[in-house]
């Protein structure tokens, strides 16, 4: 059972549109939302744990992210569009 998102666990159930970032210790551009109602920025590389400069509340910095549905005409021409390859199983049963 997954501690972070324990509703992606039901065996019969998709999952909502998400995905998981593999860190590889990049640059990252990031406005952060703490518990203690306080928003902070932060610019840099490595960014695996966080600490709030408010309240000094620690956190781990997880790779879980929310895909947003979006109507196609929005990004469908943008050179930042990313075409994925399908699952091998996808492609094998296609066919």
């Amino acid at each position: 059972m997954s501690k972070e998102f324990p509703s992606l666990d039901k065996e019969n159930d998709p999952p909502p549109p998400c995905g998981w970032v593999q860190w590889k210790g990049t640059d990252v551009c990031v406005d952060l939302h703490c518990t203690c109602g306080k928003s902070f920025h932060f610019d840099g590389a490595f960014m695996y744990y966080v600490k709030c400069p408010y309240c000094g509340q620690h956190y781990e910095v997880g790779g879980h992210i929310i895909l947003h549905p979006i109507p196609p005409e929005i990004a469908e021409d943008s050179p930042c569009l990313k075409l994925p390859e399908k699952d091998l199983l996808d492609i094998l049963d296609d066919g």
